[in-house]
């Protein structure tokens, strides 16, 4: 089983970053087997980051009804109705998922964890302190969920 993590968002947009964050922060810690990858919002890129994985954790920023660090759990795959993508990309994530499932490139098993961002102004490279404070804590979560998976 191939098991990778994809960080998705834009480095430009603030909280937006907060997958990429993830996914930088986690390839320094990622166990032996686990794959960790970063993209920046095109759907080709996304497709290609899924593909001949089967066992995929997508980490984004979210906006929704949530407080800004918020971290949502979704491992069907899919996005809860109440949280939505944070509109940077080239199409929503729930687009792009809908997409690679029609192009029959989905693997097995998909885990999409949503960060509530507060602040996505363009021009903006850092983080809010809550969302930093998350994308710590997704890190930790993931890093001791592959180490565990491997043990």
């Amino acid at each position: 089983m191939t098991r990778r993590v994809v960080g998705v968002g834009s480095r430009l947009r603030g909280d937006d970053a907060a997958g990429l964050r993830v996914a930088e922060a986690l390839a320094e810690r990622a166990p032996p087997g686990v794959e960790v990858r970063t993209c920046e919002g095109s759907v080709g890129e996304l497709v290609d980051a899924l593909g001949g994985a089967t066992d995929v954790v997508l980490v984004d920023a979210v906006r929704g009804s949530g407080p800004p660090g918020t971290v949502t759990w979704c491992p069907d795959g899919a996005l809860p109705p109440q949280v939505r993508p944070t509109g940077t990309h080239d199409m929503g994530l729930a687009e792009a998922l809908g997409l690679i499932v029609a192009l029959d490139q989905a693997p097995a098993r998909l885990t999409v964890v949503g960060i509530e961002g507060a602040d996505f102004t363009l021009g903006r490279q850092a983080l809010t302190p809550a969302v930093a404070e998350a994308v710590a804590r997704v890190t930790a979560e993931l890093a001791d969920a592959n180490a565990d998976a491997d043990a």
